[in-house]
């Protein structure tokens, strides 16, 4: 990605169920507004989340690799290197340019990747931890506050056991915990503010997916057609001070 010739500025990491709630017009408007910032779920661990990264993890023998599971063991891990204190996030997140070549480049996130190696789901930990190591590009300080998934813009995911407290119910079904939309939740997803959201399919409800997507490309016209008119009126105002 790095020697890719295109000159990204942000690298979005989701999954095959996400979808956007925002116009490529209206994302960009807002990736610049971070001014180099980053985006992404980045919380104190609770005791359970601690117990991913405390222990050794094994993988179970089995005779296919994609049944392979982590296996908590007794052994006790070596505290992480560098005094680096662990956050717990998400895998999906937008980062900066200079944060991912940081990651790549700094032997602290290369200490850290190797430590991580034998913990569960790694992934939902390293980029939240290194977000809060001092001196990295859109540095988080530690003392901040939780960014939880409702605070990061990232991704909006409703939650079951969450459902009548933090949002309303999911109108679909579930998987995992995790709410799959319903076409009753449209408006409520357009107007949280978030990027994207998860979890969509069209086996679910195909009609909230035909609705967003004709909503964006709307969006995008508009968006277009405001662009043009600023561009207009930008000219007619060098030309008539020539």
């Amino acid at each position: 990605l790095m020697d890719s010739s295109v000159p990204w500025k942000y690298v979005i990491n989701l999954c095959g169920q996400d979808f956007p709630l925002r116009s490529n017009f209206q994302l960009v408007t807002e990736l610049k507004k971070l001014s180099g910032g980053n985006m992404l779920e980045t919380i104190k661990p609770s005791s359970s989340k601690r117990e991913r990264f405390t222990y050794h993890y094994e993988l179970m023998k089995v005779p296919y690799e994609y049944m392979q599971m982590p296996v908590k063991t007794n052994i006790s891990k070596n505290p992480p290197p560098h005094n680096i204190e662990v956050f717990v996030g998400s895998a999906y997140f937008v980062l900066s340019r200079a944060f991912i070549q940081y990651t790549l480049e700094s032997s602290l996130a290369k200490d850290f990747f190797d430590w991580s190696r034998d913990t569960y789901s790694p992934d939902e930990h390293f980029w939240a931890t290194l977000a809060r190591v001092p001196g990295v590009p859109g540095e988080i300080p530690r003392s901040a506050q939780d960014i939880t998934d409702l605070q990061s813009k990232t991704r909006l995911v409703k939650w079951n056991y969450l459902e009548d407290h933090l949002y309303p119910p999911c109108t679909g079904t579930h998987l995992r915990s995790v709410c799959i939309y319903g076409a009753a939740e449209l408006r409520w997803l357009m107007n949280y503010g978030h990027w994207f959201a998860n979890k969509f399919d069209s086996k679910v409800d195909p009609v909230l997916i035909k609705c967003l997507a004709e909503k964006l490309a709307e969006q995008q016209k508009e968006w277009v057609h405001l662009s043009s008119d600023s561009y207009f009126l930008h000219r007619s105002s060098v030309n008539v001070s020539l």
